[in-house]
């Protein structure tokens, strides 16, 4: 009767062992494609940040941060204006 045991326990430890194989496998093959679709993802997010900062960073100077009360000033005047034409 011992050994009739132990086959069975040998079945049931070599199938677990087997379907662990395959899980871990299973696990190591979506893992790979998550870290893949992540990177992938990033790419038009550096892509979009290349262009604002290749078109933004020539605007930049410091004027834009020197007149800035001024512009805000023209801006108020020139919107009152267009209200008042309006009416």
């Amino acid at each position: 009767m011992s050994t009739a045991l132990a086959k069975s326990t040998d079945f049931f430890s070599t199938a677990d062992s087997a379907r662990s194989e395959i899980r871990s496998l299973w696990s190591k093959i979506l893992s790979c494609a998550c870290v893949t679709l992540a990177l992938l993802t990033l790419i038009p997010l550096f892509s979009i940040v290349l262009l604002v900062l290749k078109n933004g960073l020539p605007l930049l100077t410091w004027r834009v941060f020197t007149e800035l009360r001024r512009r805000r000033a023209w801006l108020a005047a020139a919107s009152e204006m267009r209200w008042s034409e309006r009416c």
